[in-house]
């Protein structure tokens, strides 16, 4: 007979009377020592009940008595007050036994004493931060603590001051009120800057519709007469910045590239660009708020980010563009540009919430928009007279195609963070507790990855012979965020030191090692053959850049053995990205320094990256000899370098099963208890029970996963680091 609690709920199922507060739970404990007393009494045997049903409510209520009793002993050896007594206190339903909770790693709170305050990603102020367990800065405490506390401290010195400081012009007064007069670019330099806004900054996700918008600069010059809209252009103006050589976008007598945008940026207050009073809420300001949020965040001071972000997705809400309603059946533009502003807020909460580990503002259950319509800016408007607005051209494919797929997999990241990633695991949504372990969790959600990689549309998957177009770069894009997000799934369960890990452990180990590689090696490929969308790259960059340093780090002591040189290799290509961004965008340099710091103590730097005292000799030098000559020396765009990229490095792995049969490098698996066991399809494993696991569970946990395709995930991962290039 097979017991299930939900069969005892429905047996012992209270009534509406008595579901709160101490009466249920006394008398949920009355019943349990009754049915005691009557099995234990000397005088009169025990008689078992003949309904099924009974017999359930009888474990059922003596299984929560002793719970409760257990809860108590455990209240009172920490000296706290019994569970008993603090229903008194605050009575409410009883609730049943939900997932156990397990140890966690605790969150970082970084405060001003604290030697991780030297790696805030935020600016350089003695304020407080939080991160959460999921945040970046998590893998960093991860490294730090396995590394003696000597070269932790080195390490953490080895910071360039130009990264780790907030610059000058990043100190503006922002919560004062907003000017009335704007200064422009000259007309040339306006229309360079708008194109690369268009073509280069946010060529994968616009929110803008470049017509009108064009329309309403070159033609109407509303940016002159119409402060909201010319909050906007500011902001267009900014972001274009980055991508150009022009001197004029800098400010006088600035040597810093860093600098570039910011005489247009610092015209904006940015927390008076979405006005709630007395005003009818306009696209422009939630567009302008968009902009200037992209651009901050790779500033010093992105945490103004986290703040803005927040103001945004309230006004989205307060206008309803949340909601599918907020559309009529036409589409009409201004509806459009709503719908595409929303959808890029909820992308941005979900890789900064990532990135930090906090809660996101914007969750799924809250809203439900559709996605933006995938026509291209030039066909909003009939094509003749008469005809209908919105018809894209059936042989034409469309470039916002790309959003319906990154919203997607973003909703399964959204999923990961609800579960496994949630604080409160016994408020979880109803369909997560019919799941009977996280393993499953993981399982389900890999599922969604492979039926996600199967969506996607045939323009935009990888393909490294595509010629350089938009769609190579929206391609490369979204596959490096597929592997991100993928790493995301996995790296609660990588193994841990010291610890009775699992055969889940390892296969997450191996999913966030190929992952890692994959993600560093497109980027690498993007960022020669085009133009990396830097609003999204920081986040698969470093988080693949530390895991595989972790990996080269700890994988000899989690029982992976493997050579050194190789294993370096993608770990400096993720420093060769970084050091490509890092001359225009101040973000990426911190992380650089983060990661070669860390890599400097292992002392398995190669020489063709120089020691830090070196490089910065080098940079001292290159300012020394003149300001022009040093600005021309430097390129934003890399040219076309397809002869040095190596076949190996552009045919990656796509499906999860491919994934799983990449070779993690030269690394196999050093553990005991060897079981041989063979799969149910073309492929075999001969490997070894991790530690302190018995090798019939690694055994039947291999079988089972190996019953269905999908299922097969975790054994392809774990074979995956036994063979070799």
């Amino acid at each position: 007979m097979t017991f299930k609690k939900a069969d005892a709920v429905q047996a012992g199922k209270p009534t509406p009377d008595n579901t709160s507060g101490i009466g249920l739970i006394h008398k949920s404990s009355e019943r349990a020592k009754s049915f005691l007393r009557e099995i234990l009494s000397t005088s009169k045997p025990y008689k078992l009940p003949e309904s099924e049903g009974s017999i359930y409510e009888t474990i059922f209520q003596i299984a929560l008595y002793a719970q409760d009793l257990e809860e108590r002993l455990d209240m009172t050896a920490r000296g706290s007050p019994s569970p008993y007594i603090l229903q008194q206190a605050s009575p409410g339903p009883l609730r049943l036994p939900g997932p156990q909770p397990k140890e966690e790693q605790p969150d970082i709170e970084v405060e001003i004493s604290d030697p991780l305050r030297k790696l805030d990603l935020n600016s350089g102020s003695s304020k407080r931060s939080y991160y959460g367990k999921a945040s970046h800065l998590m893998l960093v405490k991860t490294a730090l603590e396995m590394m003696p506390p000597t070269k932790a401290s080195f390490c953490l010195d080895i910071r360039r001051p130009e990264f780790w400081s907030v610059n000058p012009w990043e100190l503006s007064e922002v919560y004062l009120k907003p000017q009335r007069k704007y200064q422009f670019p000259e007309p040339d330099l306006l229309v360079q800057l708008i194109t690369f806004y268009f073509e280069k900054a946010c060529a994968s996700m616009p929110h803008l519709h470049r017509p009108s918008f064009e329309r309403e600069v070159f033609v109407e010059g509303k940016h002159l007469y119409d402060s909201q809209f010319g909050v906007l252009v500011l902001t267009v103006c900014a972001l274009g910045s980055r991508y150009s050589d022009d001197r004029r976008i800098f400010d006088d007598g600035c040597k810093s590239e860093h600098n570039a945008g910011w005489k247009w940026i610092r015209q904006i207050k940015p927390f008076s660009i979405c006005s709630f009073e007395g005003e009818d809420p306009c696209v422009y300001e939630l567009q302008a708020l968009c902009n200037y949020i992209l651009f901050n965040l790779e500033t010093s001071s992105a945490d103004v980010s986290w703040l803005l972000l927040g103001v945004g997705v309230r006004y989205a809400q307060a206008v309803g563009a949340h909601r599918r309603k907020f559309c009529s059946k036409e589409p009409t533009a201004e509806q459009e540009l709503w719908k595409r502003a929303f959808w890029l807020l909820v992308c941005i909460d979900c890789f900064m919430s990532s990135l930090w580990g906090r809660p996101r503002a914007t969750v799924p259950i809250d809203y439900d928009q559709e996605f933006p319509l995938e026509v291209d800016d030039e066909y909003w408007e009939p094509s003749e007279p008469g005809g209908k607005p919105f018809q894209q051209p059936k042989d034409k494919i469309s470039r916002i195609s790309f959003w319906g797929p990154i919203l997607r997999l973003l909703r399964i990241l959204g999923i990961a963070q609800r579960t496994f990633l949630a604080l409160d695991k016994d408020a979880l949504e109803s369909h997560v507790w019919i799941l009977p372990d996280e393993e499953r969790v993981i399982m389900e959600l890999d599922s969604d990855l492979n039926q996600w990689i199967d969506s996607v549309p045939e323009h935009l998957k990888w393909n490294p012979d595509q010629v350089d177009s938009p769609f190579f770069n929206q391609a490369a894009t979204l596959h490096s965020m597929y592997y991100w997000i993928t790493i995301q799934i996995h790296r609660p369960f990588i193994p841990k030191e010291g610890k009775q890990n699992t055969q889940l452990q390892y296969s997450s180990l191996a999913v966030c090692t190929n992952a890692a590689r994959a993600c560093v090696r497109i980027l690498d490929v993007q960022s020669k053959r085009g133009i990396l969308d830097v609003h999204t790259a920081q986040f698969p960059l470093f988080t693949s850049g530390m895991l595989l340093l972790l990996n080269l780090w700890g994988g000899s002591r989690l029982g992976l053995v493997g050579e050194p040189s190789k294993q370096l290799e993608d770990v400096y290509r993720c420093l060769d990205v970084l050091e490509r961004l890092e001359k225009r965008w101040h973000i990426y340099g911190r992380l650089y320094d983060i990661i070669s710091g860390l890599l400097s103590v292992t002392g398995l730097e190669k020489t063709r990256h120089l020691p830090y005292e070196s490089r910065k000799r080098a940079r001292e030098d290159d300012n020394d000899s003149g300001d022009e000559q040093r600005y021309e020396q430097r390129h934003l765009s890399p040219p076309h370098e397809e002869s040095a990229i190596p076949n190996y490095l552009l045919e990656l792995p796509l499906y999860p099963e491919e994934l799983g049969r990449m070779p993690v490098h030269d690394v196999s698996l050093n553990l005991p208890h060897s079981t041989p066991f063979t799969s149910q399809d073309e492929f075999s494993y001969q490997g070894q029970a991790p530690s302190g696991s018995s090798s019939s569970i690694w055994d039947t946990s291999l079988h089972a996963a190996s019953s269905s395709g999908i299922a097969r995930l975790e054994f392809h991962i774990v074979q995956a680091l036994t063979p070799s290039f």
